[in-house]
């Protein structure tokens, strides 16, 4: 039926694209390559005829995921007439959810909405002359309750960054917990000294626990939220973006924020600003559909997707998929599976029955015991009437716009149903700012059935790259390059190799030194990216005050790294008494434990750590730069990974300029 799709054309016009089987992962792979080397286009149609479901379903990936827009055009004869469903890409859900106020300013005309984002980054920032600023053009007082100053910004800047997953937000974190002791403790009681005096957080934690110290509301604040300081444990102390683990520890207390946070019902917080639909509490929520087919029962009796989805390789494997860090081994038990099984009328009945097999944990006999919840969906037999069917039902799913991931398994059953199921899934996904992800269900030569799950995010957001692009650069301006890759994966396979540029860096910070290379050196080397958050060209969204205090974070978090411990010894080599500068950046580093750039100025903080200095330090890189030559006195090589960065940024600020990688 080649005129459902415009002008009939000339066999010059056509290009015909070879695929070398009828699969999913065949199909997903051929367009994808194809669309890597052709040229832009607005759109792609993709018609779904009556060909073999898994090339469908691979082509139908490889087009959501390339960020480009995206039509799907049924031609099989139950549609009826020819009916474009354009799939949905609208990133403001996903840039709430994660926090993301200066992206959300790129998208809106309104010049007052476009003030009240910047107004909210500003915040989130703890930039009080920036906060200041647009609290004056808005009208609302500076000093309100929205104020940076109060401990309730610290609070609401540390489980906003959390949500991104940030190195910084583990410094805002034990900040938020020194503020709210100094401001819980009786000044007249002896529950530990005052936190200024106490050194770090961990030295205060160490206080608390000593058995004469009284039990008191501070004290129990502190040693209940003790998880703060676990991430900053370990070799890569300070460096290490915070784990699936960390989340679900600060999960209770994120529950709270949101419960007192300023933002949330505030008058100029309504509408697009709401934040009130999602949590800053990780849910560990995920969906899993598939489509029930014909075979969905095997002729010995089997039930071999039903056992492909139980099988613990699945949730692991979802695991490494929406986990940016090193998921540890045991992070899979963190997750809740939803799993939603997708019948026609001729298999409702068999879906019913497998969706109690999956309610039963693995290996259990107790009927009553229940994993995470499964369910058989009864569907029309188009596509577009399967979409809407579809996303109304996941929708009744409690929590649904908390979800972490949605994962389509195709395979079994109709185009019409695979294409609709994926179709739903895109839908939500962008509602609730979550990713997609697609697998494969395929034949193991057993007589059961394996499941690839593919790398690539579905819910790309076509037309807006250079959003993202521009979000992307404010992260690694803030060296958070787990959050910057996200953003770059977000926008589809065009800018996923930067992504990878991304994670690239992020794991050259964090791996121990190599063999061949001196340590001094080394450190030196990476210390050379840590000063970027403290050169004074970073832009109008730097924070002087903050940034100071995160470049010093990471200066020795990357000595305490790399740097070689005495024989024996509990101390540091590197930060011995006649390495002054090293000295005095470790003072510094331990005196922000306990205070913070919002309340004791930075400048201050660096003149009393160099009370006993002959020679001063007078800004952060000057201090930073000292250190490294006490590390690397023969100033070997130190542009090596600078160099890395300063291209990656340079590439992606061109993605946002429309340049393509």
């Amino acid at each position: 039926m080649p005129q459902i799709y415009g002008p009939i054309l000339t066999k010059e016009q056509v290009e015909i694209l070879p695929i070398t089987a009828p699969t999913l992962p065949a199909g997903r792979i051929a367009l994808h390559d194809w669309l890597a080397t052709a040229k832009s286009q607005r759109e792609i149609v993709l018609g779904i005829g009556s060909g073999s479901t898994g090339l469908v379903v691979g082509l139908l990936l490889a087009a959501l995921a390339s960020g480009q827009a995206v039509v799907v055009r049924p031609v099989q004869p139950e549609e009826g007439d020819a009916l474009d469903l354009p799939v949905v890409g609208d990133p403001k859900p996903w840039l709430m959810r994660r926090r993301l106020f200066s992206g959300l300013a790129l998208l809106t005309d309104d010049k007052r909405q476009r003030d009240v984002f910047r107004l909210l980054d500003a915040r989130q920032r703890l930039d009080l002359s920036r906060f200041s600023t647009y609290a004056q053009r808005l009208g609302i007082d500076p000093n309100g309750p929205l104020a940076p100053t109060e401990t309730v910004a610290i609070e609401n800047a540390f489980f906003d960054r959390l949500v991104r997953r940030e190195v910084k937000a583990v410094m805002v974190g034990r900040a938020w917990v020194a503020t709210q002791y100094e401001q819980l403790r009786d000044k007249r009681a002896t529950d530990g000294r005052d936190p200024a005096q106490t050194g770090t957080l961990g030295d205060l934690l160490g206080k608390l626990r000593e058995p004469r110290v009284p039990r008191t509301p501070a004290k129990k604040f502190v040693l209940d939220r003790a998880y703060i300081n676990k991430i900053a444990s370990g070799s890569a102390h300070d460096l290490r973006p915070p784990t699936r683990t960390y989340l679900v520890n600060a999960a209770q207390d994120a529950r709270t924020a949101d419960a007192r946070d300023p933002r949330r019902g505030h008058p100029l917080l309504t509408g697009p600003c709401d934040l009130t639909r999602w949590s800053s509490a990780a849910s560990g929520e995920v969906i899993v559909a598939y489509c029930v087919g014909l075979n969905e029962v095997s002729p010995d009796g089997r039930r071999p997707f039903v056992e492909a989805i139980r099988n613990p390789k699945l949730r692991l494997r979802i695991t490494e998929l929406i986990e940016p860090t090193k998921a540890a081994a045991d992070q899979n038990e963190l997750l809740a599976i939803h799993t939603r099984l997708i019948c026609s009328d001729d298999t409702i009945e068999m879906g019913r029955e497998s969706a109690q097999l999956l309610q039963k944990p693995p290996h259990s006999t107790d009927d009553h015991q229940l994993e995470s919840g499964a369910a058989a969906i009864r569907v029309p037999s188009n596509t577009s009437a399967i979409r809407g069917t579809l996303a109304d039902e996941f929708r009744r799913i409690e929590g649904v716009y908390n979800l972490e991931a949605i994962i389509v398994l195709a395979g079994p059953g109709t185009n019409s149903m695979n294409a609709g199921t994926l179709l739903a899934a895109t839908d939500l996904a962008a509602e609730a700012g979550c990713p997609l992800y697609i697998g494969g269900m395929r034949p193991d030569g057993h007589g059961g059935t394996e499941i690839d799950l593919f790398d690539d995010q579905v819910a790309a957001f076509p037309g807006y790259t250079t959003i993202l692009a521009s979000v992307a650069v404010a992260h690694l301006l803030d060296l958070e390059f787990t959050a910057a890759a996200e953003a770059l994966r977000r926008a589809g396979t065009r800018l996923a190799e930067l992504a990878k540029r991304a994670d690239i860096l992020r794991d050259a910070m964090l791996q121990k030194c190599p063999p061949h290379e001196k340590p001094g050196a080394e450190t030196a080397r990476r210390i050379e990216i840590a000063k970027v958050l403290a050169e004074p060209q970073r832009g109008p969204d730097s924070n002087h005050i903050v940034d100071q205090w995160h470049a010093v974070h990471l200066a020795t978090a990357l000595a305490d790294l790399l740097m070689p411990k005495p024989d024996g010894a509990k101390g540091r080599q590197w930060n011995h008494p006649s390495n002054r500068a090293c000295r005095t950046a470790y003072s510094l580093r331990n005196k922000s434990g306990t205070t913070h750039g919002a309340v004791v100025p930075f400048d201050k903080a660096l003149v009393q750590v160099q009370a006993n200095n002959p020679r001063k330090y007078l800004d952060t890189v000057s201090l930073l730069s000292a250190v490294q030559n006490e590390l690397d006195p023969e100033c070997d090589d130190r542009s090596r990974l600078r160099a890395a960065y300063d291209k990656l940024l340079q590439d992606v600020e061109a993605a946002v300029a429309g340049v393509a990688p």
